[in-house]
């Protein structure tokens, strides 16, 4: 392995302890795993161009971002985001409501698909990552 590669894969690893870290400090449970939001952005696709958006949340900071739901299902797999990265780090998605009738059909449709832990908000329908502790 070369030290170029050695050092990259030294510095991925200290991001993951870090992340590690952030989340057994702030959480007291884990709700998501890769396959669950894979499996729930895929849920989405049928939706667009009805429910186009979702606003999400990382476990490292306060700031809500936001991002296109996607229309193909196919395009969806473990590294659709560019940012988050990695699913492990998204402490909830939300899907705005903004008067849109079909995030109820949504919502039917995630219960369907499993155990998901939802939250109505006054802005939308929320998918949780995490419990904070």
């Amino acid at each position: 392995m070369s030290g170029k590669v050695k050092a990259q894969n030294e510095k991925r690893d200290k991001q993951w302890d870090r992340l590690d870290s952030i989340i057994s400090r702030n959480f007291s449970a884990s709700y998501m795993s890769n396959a669950k939001w894979v499996k729930l952005l895929k849920a989405a696709c049928p939706f667009y161009p009805d429910v186009k958006m979702m606003n999400y949340k990382l476990v490292y900071t306060d700031e809500v971002k936001c991002s296109f739901i996607e229309e193909h299902e196919e395009q969806i797999d473990h590294h659709w985001f560019i940012e988050p990265s990695i699913y492990k780090e998204i402490e909830w998605v939300e899907f705005p409501f903004e008067g849109n009738s079909k995030l109820e059909d949504f919502e039917k449709v995630i219960y369907q698909l499993g155990k998901f832990q939802l939250l109505k908000t006054s802005t939308g329908l929320r998918v949780l990552g995490y419990a904070k502790v």
